[in-house]
């Protein structure tokens, strides 16, 4: 994958590697040459960071994990509740694991998903208290999104990430 990360007025990019298993999920961060930047880890509830440059890194490591599952793993909701069908799509309301979400469709495919920051009982009248997804070209269930966006208002954060290439280790 390919990643762009913007935090306040810094913008960053690198490719990384993205593996699941199941029962680890990782992400590596690779520089020019393929050199490794950073490791984040999490088996469990667990989760490691491991630095490989001397410089400093403006990341909650478990956030930025976190927000990565929601966007690439999470299981859209397709009709849990729908509270609007109109000429731009489908409306569907709902939650997983405790956390609210709001998602758009558009025929077989979800463009864009509003998930609450914190568990628990919430509105969306708010932007910044949810994380944004739009999927371009619509994500559908079972297959990889090509390009993901993800912004965080309250964490003040917009990252995209660009599937370069999908595969399963052997």
């Amino acid at each position: 994958q390919k990643l762009s990360f913007r935090y306040q007025d810094r913008k960053f990019s690198f490719e990384a590697v993205i593996e699941n298993d199941g029962f680890t999920f990782k992400i590596l961060a690779l520089g020019p040459v393929n050199t490794r930047l950073f490791l984040i880890t999490q088996v469990g509830q667990k989760v490691e960071f491991k630095k490989f440059l001397d410089r400093e890194i403006n990341l909650d490591p478990e956030k930025f994990l976190f927000d990565m599952q929601r966007a690439l793993f999470w299981f859209p909701l397709q009709n849990e509740d729908i509270r609007e069908e109109t000429d731009r799509g489908r409306f569907v309301q709902g939650s997983f694991r405790g956390f609210i979400s709001d998602d758009q469709w558009r025929g077989p495919g979800i463009v864009r998903r509003c998930i609450a920051n914190e568990p628990g009982p919430t509105t969306f009248a708010l932007r910044n208290q949810c994380l944004e997804i739009s999927y371009d070209p619509a994500f559908r269930p079972g297959t990889a999104p090509v390009l993901v966006e993800l912004k965080d208002q309250n964490q003040g954060y917009t990252l995209k990430v660009k599937q370069l290439q999908n595969g399963q280790i052997p």
